[in-house]
């Protein structure tokens, strides 16, 4: 641990750019093979290990190092070099401690048992927490602060995994996503050569939001009302509201100068797919590869490191499915408006990208931008037509539309502006993470690495905010090592000037990539907890510390919900009625009159625990549950009479959730032609929701 500290405090050494190179230094290659001894014997890994890297160390640092200018450089790309070299020995030697304790053909059947080698840093992290601070937990602690992450990109899935490991007692999250699925991003070329099934590349938000104790809710934000802090939703629910907020929603498909998710069909109306959003391409991807055969034309549009990768695993993928000799023979045609690929990478990397792509007989246009799709051509800015059957959209995405319109800070491009706090610029209330954000004077690339890191801060900040603490600050690198996938076993890796293309480096990568998902699937730790009181309490104020000192909270009353919030959230719910309903749930009478003709009365209940944590979909579901003893008997429901528990939180929070949960019932009770003529409302420690219906029936014409 020590030497790894000293060699990460080194990697974040400055150099000086362009300075001569001094008379007598060993040559390059000896002072590489010196760094790359240190690394293993430091590291104590195996000779065999340390034989095998340090020639492949060697071989390839004369081109590693091509065109070098200045001690600076050197440096600089060395440091690379060995940084990747100290990777890559982390993952030898894990292999190699796992097969000494599972057995390598465990190993090979089940490449999950590397990541259990010996306890995570992240368990570790936690557990030294623990000892200096006890233990917080959020079941059975009073709400006091609502946070909503909108979006589950790759910074709120880590925000979701280190408050589920450590909960902040008092806080609250809520996942809103568009996606159950999330897909991962640098995996996806693998996917699309088929070494990666569809559940190997994606992270299921359900099971991160259940591991952090989170309410899910399945929808899309339309737009933020920031002066009353109310999120909407697509889906005709009321605004949620919340107290801290996050988006990382990534970026919206373009089409042609279109943004959003309704370019995806006009593409898909003049046979193009988007390979943007990644969530359902999968889907998309096997429509298309049913369709290929010897003569077909694919066209992929988008010059960049995805397009070139996406091209490359195409290849590799149609050589699978048609054999070597039928797939190299169909024609896979890359577009892209500059004229090198891979513009964000440096021209070592782009030399290699442009022979490696000739290598495997794809077509290369460069310096061609499509302007236009007709009847299967698509027209370039030049005038040039370039036929196709099959075409793929792997452009740039841009911003969400709604971003900007409700009055967030946005950049040229429509991205939202933050500190480097994550804070929106203007309003500390919302933080914003990923590609959806650009760091005011940190403008970087589109790219996951810095939605990765970013997470970090993010998890620590969210946790912070809730405390009243001073916030930490993420200052993005400058240059990122990527390890870009060359659609046939190996890669070549990519951080500023350097390009280092060598067989076991798709290892690596399949490596750093599967230990990323383990960590947000099966590798999830289950942390308990102790309940202690809040450090938030106190930034949510008086009433939230009197709350509580309130140790018995029935006190005589039948725990029931106090009478402002209730009549509160009662007014701002439609409540569905019918002629028979004399005094109904907008009265404040002890009883509901519903007057009763001949016909014969059915009366039923029903109650139920909340099966799901998104309160509006469960109102709707207790409702619809109650509603069907009704319809089984062929009886017409009349009235209803409901029973809400709500979970201990403060009065305000309590109110929006009453208002979520009750409008998902009278949904459920309008749509069955039911009235609601008044209920219950008590405490618990979590949601729940009942209703006594009462109908009539026709006898001739009834179940009975």
């Amino acid at each position: 641990l020590k030497f790894e500290s000293v060699w990460l405090a080194a990697m974040k050494i400055p150099v000086n750019r362009g300075v001569t190179m001094p008379a007598g230094l060993p040559p390059p290659w000896i002072m590489g093979g010196a760094g790359i001894g240190a690394v293993m014997i430091w590291k104590r890994r195996q000779l065999g290990v340390f034989a095998s890297l340090s020639k492949d160390f060697v071989v390839h640092m004369p081109s590693c190092l091509s065109g070098v200018r200045g001690v600076g450089e050197l440096f600089s790309r060395l440091k690379t070099m060995l940084f990747i070299a100290w990777l890559e020995s982390n993952h030898r030697g894990n292999i190699i401690d796992a097969e000494a304790i599972y057995g390598a053909q465990a190993v090979a059947d089940d490449e999950g048992l590397l990541f259990q080698t010996g306890t995570l840093a992240h368990v570790r992290t936690a557990i030294d927490f623990s000892k200096a601070h006890a233990r917080r937990a959020a079941v059975g602690t009073p709400v006091l602060h609502d946070i909503v992450l909108i979006g589950g990109g790759h910074s709120h899935v880590h925000v979701l995994r280190m408050l589920g490991m450590e909960p902040e007692a008092g806080v609250r999250l809520t996942l809103i996503s568009r996606d159950v699925m999330t897909p991962y991003s640098g995996m996806l070329p693998g996917h699309i050569a088929g070494w990666y099934t569809r559940d190997e590349v994606h992270v299921d938000l359900v099971k991160m939001a259940r591991h952090a104790n989170a309410r899910f809710v399945h929808a899309s934000v339309t737009s933020i009302d920031r002066e009353n802090r109310l999120i909407h939703c697509n889906d005709g629910r009321p605004p949620i509201r919340y107290d801290f907020a996050s988006i990382n929603i990534g970026c919206s498909p373009t089409f042609l100068g279109r943004s959003g998710y309704e370019s995806v069909a006009e593409a898909r109306e003049v046979g193009v797919t988007a390979v943007k959003p990644i969530d359902n391409f999968s889907a998309r991807l096997d429509d298309l590869l049913a369709r290929v055969d010897e003569d077909t034309e694919i066209a992929i549009v988008g010059g960049g490191a995805s397009g070139a990768e996406v091209a490359m695993a195409l290849r590799a993928r149609l050589i699978t499915i048609l054999g070597a000799s039928s797939g190299s023979k169909v024609a896979i045609k890359l577009i892209g408006r500059g004229e090198k690929l891979c513009p964000n990478h440096g021209p070592a990397v782009q030399q290699v990208m442009m022979q490696v792509v000739r290598e495997r007989g794809i077509e290369l246009h460069t310096g061609q931008e499509v302007v236009g799709v007709e009847n299967g051509t698509l027209v370039t800015k030049k005038g040039d037509r370039i036929s196709f059957t099959e075409a793929l959209w792997c452009t740039q995405g841009a911003a969400q539309k709604w971003l900007s319109e409700c009055g967030l800070p946005v950049d040229e491009d429509g991205f939202i502006k933050t500190s480097t706090t994550l804070q929106t610029l203007g309003d500390t209330t919302i933080f914003a993470a990923g590609d959806t954000a650009t760091i005011e004077g940190y403008k970087r690339p589109k790219c996951g690495v810095f939605a990765v890191f970013s997470g970090l801060t993010l998890a620590r900040n969210v946790r912070l905010i809730a405390r009243g603490e001073p916030l930490e600050h993420y200052y993005p690198q400058s240059e990122f090592l990527g390890i870009i996938g060359l659609g046939d076993g190996t890669a070549v890796a990519s951080r500023g000037q350097l390009a280092w293309r060598t067989k076991w480096m798709w290892d690596l990568k399949d490596w750093i990539d599967r230990k990323w998902m383990w960590n947000y699937s099966i590798g999830l730790p289950d942390m308990p907890s102790d309940s202690v009181v809040p450090a938030s309490a106190k930034v949510a104020g008086e009433d939230a510390l009197e709350l509580l000192k309130d140790d018995m909270r029935c006190g005589g009353c039948g725990s029931k919900v106090g009478a402002t919030t209730l009549s509160n959230a009662m007014k701002r719910i439609s409540i569905p009625t019918r002629p028979e309903i004399v005094v109904g749930a907008e009265s404040v009478e002890d009883c509901a009159v519903v007057k009763v003709d001949t016909e014969t009365s059915c009366q039923t209940v029903d109650f139920f625990r909340a099966m799901i944590t998104d309160p509006y979909n469960f109102g709707r579901i207790a409702a619809n549950h109650s509603l069907s003893d009704m319809h089984a008997m062929g009886c017409q429901p009349v009235s209803a009479l409901a029973l809400v528990q709500l979970a201990h939180a403060l009065p305000r929070i309590q109110e929006e959730d009453m208002v979520q949960m009750m409008s998902g019932a009278c949904q459920a009770l309008k749509e069955s032609d039911c009235a609601l003529v008044g209920g219950h409302t008590v405490e618990g420690i979590e949601p729940a929701m009942g209703f006594t219906i009462i109908g009539h029936m026709d006898v001739k014409e009834s179940a009975l």
